[in-house]
């Protein structure tokens, strides 16, 4: 019995996509030039403001709880992530 290779298999799939790219690219393109921009950005104001009405600040700064991380990488000797 013969051995299939499977990336024989991968590459039609890649090459399929890749055909499909062009084409869903196009859709992509019309759909975008179709768009109401007033309209769109009046939505998307709506669910911002709906954001900053429910959604709570945060306690702490993305980057004050990046550097406590990132301190802990060191102390625990995994420095070579993270260099001094």
């Amino acid at each position: 019995m013969a051995v299939e290779n499977p990336y024989i298999k991968y590459r039609s799939v890649v090459r399929g996509w890749k055909q499909a790219a062009a084409a869903l690219d196009g859709v992509r393109i019309a759909e975008i030039a179709a768009l109401d921009t007033r309209r769109v950005i009046q939505e998307l104001s709506g669910l911002i403001d709906h954001a900053i009405e429910t959604v709570p600040p945060a306690k702490e700064s993305g980057l004050v709880i990046q550097q406590r991380l990132l301190d802990i990488v060191r102390q625990n000797g995994l420095g070579i992530l993270v260099s001094d």
